[in-house]
């Protein structure tokens, strides 16, 4: 089942918008939700009660809520390394969205680091 996601504000570029709703991804950003410049705890009480999962490249923050505060909550953790060759393309990025839907597991309540699904 594919995940509806929830873009966080680092990663509301209109270009990977446009992609992953022509992919088909049901998805709202941060900002359309009227969650802009809201802490990232509200923003994942959000999520939870419209479950989506947050994709996001603040992994620090939402690991931490998901692991002491929301454990209903899903994050898709999007890293970006420091090197070009660290970092996913927009084209990579979904990719590793559609090896992790292959998969058919249910990924709720956790954090997933998308980079593991670069095949």
């Amino acid at each position: 089942m594919r995940p509806r996601l929830l873009l966080d504000e680092c990663v509301e570029s209109k270009s990977l918008i446009r992609r992953l709703r022509d992919a088909g991804y049901d998805l709202v950003t941060v900002t359309g939700a009227g969650l802009g410049e809201a802490p990232d705890e509200e923003i994942g009480r959000w999520a939870i009660r419209e479950r989506r999962a947050v994709l996001t490249q603040n992994c620090d923050h939402y690991l931490a809520l998901v692991v002491r505060f929301h454990p209903q909550l899903t994050v898709l953790g999007l890293r970006q390394g420091y090197t070009p060759r660290e970092r996913l393309s927009e084209s990579e990025l979904l990719r590793c969205l559609e090896n992790l839907e292959s998969l058919g597991q249910d990924y709720t309540g956790t954090f997933v680091e998308l980079h593991e699904y670069k095949w």
